[in-house]
């Protein structure tokens, strides 16, 4: 047939088929990376918009964050002042009051002294109860703090709230 061996003929052919072959695995191949280059460049732009998202989300983050700081240094500093000054003024009431009933108790003169601790019977129990008037300075003491630590807490939840 064309003057050529079948040899050389079959080889031909042989190049020709794996040309082709290679030629149309070559433009699946380009398709496939151009497929993947623009999936690559729709994965980087949802990466620069997330990026950017959570960026934004950080600084609202930390803003609110400084915020609620600021807010709870104002609370804890204005609270511990209006608790300071409502302790001293019942501790000031109370110390007012209990030098009255001494002055009132003693008459105005001079208490007795006393000779020296006793023992036995009559010493001082180790449970005894403080006076009347000492308890209720505890109590109203007590009730303050209570109160304020109650405030503070409510504070800091509202807050905290978002």
């Amino acid at each position: 047939m064309f003057g050529l061996t079948p040899v050389t003929l079959y080889l031909i052919i042989g190049l020709v088929f794996t040309n082709l072959a290679t030629i149309i695995a070559w433009r699946v191949t380009e398709a496939r990376l151009e497929s993947a280059t623009a999936e690559t460049i729709v994965c980087a732009t949802r990466h620069e918009a997330f990026v950017a998202n959570v960026k934004a989300e950080g600084a609202k983050a930390e803003h609110r964050t400084a915020e609620i700081i600021s807010k709870n240094t104002t609370i804890v500093e204005d609270i511990k002042h209006e608790y300071q000054t409502a302790i001293d003024r019942v501790r000031n009431d109370y110390a007012g009051r209990l030098r009255q009933q001494a002055n009132r108790g003693s008459g105005g003169g001079v208490l007795p002294s006393v000779s020296g601790p006793t023992f036995g019977p009559n010493a001082a129990g180790t449970d005894s109860i403080p006076a009347p008037e000492r308890v209720a300075a505890d109590c109203a003491e007590t009730t303050i703090t209570l109160n304020y630590v109650q405030t503070f807490i409510e504070q800091q939840a509202e807050v905290s709230k978002p």
